[in-house]
């Protein structure tokens, strides 16, 4: 019995796991902001330019930072110089690649950009669908979704460049891509608490609570789950902000906050790309307590201490080199649109 209810507690542990959760949150919003964003007309080409402007630029100066300050501490740079490997890194597809057994000059970025790159490569054909028949295609980008998550043994023994992580693959999260979707079209036509919409909440919060409760396929469809709590907290958020903003003092006061969340915004993507080597920086550095560390105190406040010096480290350099930054955008939006 005490056997089992550890087990399950793992088991909602491993569900809520906040990293997993925020990757979802993440790929849900920007099938919405890509949506919202591409209902002024633009062509193509336009779209895939400044997809490469809103992340490579980012990618370069925050790779170039890091390379230098490992060589700093280390006092090595690359041992040796392969062109596919450098192609991947400057393309900032080497922390992907490097999830599917390949070798690469990986420093930055982990999985998710390579990841998010390929997203936005094949988002043109699903806005465009979805858009034309917004159900139909949701249910089968879901399914989509389903099989390539069960199956992805089978794609790795088909496709060489495949991530052995089955979460980790553009075709597994579809189905939260394509509900972004159905969102930022649903904001567009100011449609977002018809009943049609309601309609289609309380069916994914059923299904996910059957999912959920039933664990049988819980690692197959968990994104179920996930955008029904995104739903949920989007229409508790848009609540609360109808409350404030009826409330003229808590109005000012939500207003105040503003600023700073579009601060921090701004710099979220650049702070995203440092974060991982300084977790491990500072892991190697501090005297951190293993598992048989006796004491849960002890634990929260080092790993306490860790999250709030990530946090900080990885915000720093993100303002300091968003200077450099946008200089490298501004270059690189004068070769891709020719203007001067």
């Amino acid at each position: 019995m005490v056997c089992r209810q550890i087990s399950r507690c793992q088991r909602e542990i491993k569900f809520f796991f906040l990293g997993d959760l925020g990757v979802s949150f993440f790929i849900i919003l920007s099938g919405c902001a890509l949506t919202i964003s591409g209902s002024r007309n633009y062509s193509l080409s336009t779209f895939y330019k400044k997809r490469f402007l809103s992340i490579i630029p980012s990618y370069w100066v925050a790779y170039l930072l890091i390379t230098v300050l490992l060589f700093c501490i280390n006092g090595t740079f690359f041992q040796d110089f392969k062109l596919k490997k450098f192609l991947a890194t400057f393309f900032a597809m080497d922390g992907w690649l490097s999830t599917a057994g390949f070798n690469t000059y990986y420093r930055i970025g982990e999985w998710f950009t390579g990841f998010i790159l390929l997203v936005y490569a094949i988002a043109p054909l699903v806005i465009f669908l979805v858009k034309k028949k917004p159900f139909l295609s949701i249910a089968f980008f879901t399914f989509i979704s389903y099989l390539s998550v069960h199956y992805n043994d089978v794609i790795i023994n088909a496709i060489k460049v495949w991530s052995h992580i089955p979460f980790w693959n553009p075709p597994a999260r579809l189905a939260e891509f394509s509900v972004g979707i159905l969102l930022g079209l649903l904001i567009l036509n100011n449609k977002i608490f018809n009943q049609r919409f309601l309609y289609l909440f309380l069916s994914s919060v059923s299904a996910a609570l059957l999912l959920y409760l039933s664990n049988k396929y819980y690692d197959g469809l968990r994104f179920l789950f996930y955008i029904s709590l995104f739903i949920f907290l989007l229409l508790s958020f848009n609540f609360i902000k109808n409350i404030l903003y009826n409330s003229s003092p808590l109005r000012n006061i939500f207003k105040e906050f503003v600023p700073a969340l579009t601060f921090f915004s701004s710099l979220s993507f650049l702070a995203f790309l440092f974060h991982h080597q300084i977790i491990l920086l500072l892991v190697a550095k501090l005297p951190l307590p293993n598992s048989s560390t006796k004491g849960a105190d002890v634990n929260l406040i080092s790993y306490g201490f860790l999250v709030c010096s990530v946090f900080c480290l990885s915000y720093a350099l993100a303002y300091f080199s968003l200077p450099l930054v946008n200089e490298v955008k501004r270059i690189s939006k004068t070769v891709l649109f020719f203007k001067k």
